[in-house]
């Protein structure tokens, strides 16, 4: 690791917008049926600062490590909800915590934003979410492209005191 890796609104970083776009519709998209087409109009539709939809971008330099995005949801029963989509870390940095950091960051931007809860649906991942704080709520089907899934719909709140991500944070400036 030559520098560090810091948190960016994707709206600052456009030209990594291709390669967030690769990664989406390689992990998500293309087995949804989707195209990579798709996958850039969503990352471009996330380049915001101050409303939903918006993604953050781990960076290296220059060079994207990891991303998440945050958009608003109708959860089952309980109205819009900021929730948490596309958290994704790129193979040479897994297991380092930057999944973690980008959850945080989510929290973080979703209180800012002025929601008080940010929810996520996963199908594979609640074992690793609740980790992080998430609560199950209610098992789902989404939609998945011609595809349906069972879903685990997990929630947690973003108001009081945050988990530690082994630094104090700037919520607008996360530097850890």
């Amino acid at each position: 690791m030559s520098t560090a890796v810091r948190l960016r609104y994707l709206a600052d970083h456009p030209e990594v917008v291709d390669e967030l776009a690769d990664w989406a519709f390689l992990e998500w998209f293309r087995g949804a049926g989707m195209t990579w087409d798709d996958a850039f109009e969503r990352m471009q539709e996330r380049q915001r600062r101050d409303d939903l939809p918006l993604a953050l971008v781990a960076l290296e330099g220059r060079r994207p490590t990891g991303t998440v995005s945050l958009l608003r949801t109708d959860a089952p029963g309980a109205g819009a909800v900021a929730c948490l989509t596309g958290l994704y870390v790129a193979p040479p940095w897994r297991g380092r915590g930057l999944g973690r950091r980008l959850c945080r960051r989510a929290l973080v931007e979703s209180r800012r934003l002025g929601w008080d809860r940010l929810a996520l649906y996963t199908t594979d991942h609640e074992p690793y979410y609740a980790r992080l704080g998430w609560s199950r709520r209610s098992v789902t089907i989404v939609e998945t492209g011609p595809r349906l899934q069972v879903a685990a719909f997990m929630e947690r709140p973003v108001t009081g005191r945050l988990p530690s991500a082994r630094c104090s944070c700037d919520p607008l400036r996360v530097r850890c």
